[in-house]
């Protein structure tokens, strides 16, 4: 599953700022992003998840990975519902249910779980069109803090195996 392009982007935190398109989660200039992600499943109405896998590899053009991350604590991966249409700053106000704390060093996401896949489910028995998820740091920072990660769309993917 890909995403739904108006409804993925980054949210810069402290300046009130959203940017659809791909995926910035760190600091850069004392700005603080977050990114959030939607994909459409009303293909899926009526299955039963048997595993699910979030994919997202790392631009790798230049300022895929930049500075030093460290200060920011753990990658986490949150779902939450922040409705259909252009991303808006609302989104930021919305707490994320975390699913999954990754280490700092990491760069290229593969994750799958029971939890992922059990909230998935939820979406699919509310009869939600989309399945929609939150990345951003454990201990975000703007104090002289420069480091991020950043992701395109078309590098972003959803991955269901189901039964109907």
């Amino acid at each position: 599953m890909g995403v739904v392009p108006d409804e993925t982007g980054y949210i810069e935190v402290n300046e009130n700022y959203v940017f659809p398109g791909g995926i910035h989660v760190g600091t850069s200039d004392n700005i603080y992003s977050n990114g959030y992600i939607s994909f459409d499943i009303t293909d899926l109405a009526g299955a039963e998840v048997v595993s699910v896998t979030l994919r997202m590899d790392l631009d790798r053009r230049e300022y895929g990975e930049y500075g030093d991350r460290s200060p920011l604590g753990n990658l986490r991966i949150g779902t939450l519902d922040y409705g259909t249409g252009q991303l808006s700053l609302s989104a930021r106000d919305i707490p994320a249910k975390m699913l999954v704390q990754l280490p700092n060093s990491i760069t290229d996401i593969s994750y799958s779980g029971d939890e992922l896949a059990n909230e998935l489910q939820k979406n699919i028995d509310a009869a939600s069109d989309r399945f929609q998820l939150k990345v951003y740091w454990s201990h975000p920072s703007i104090d002289g803090v420069r480091g991020g990660l950043r992701y395109l769309q078309e590098d972003i993917h959803l991955t269901v195996q189901y039964t109907e």
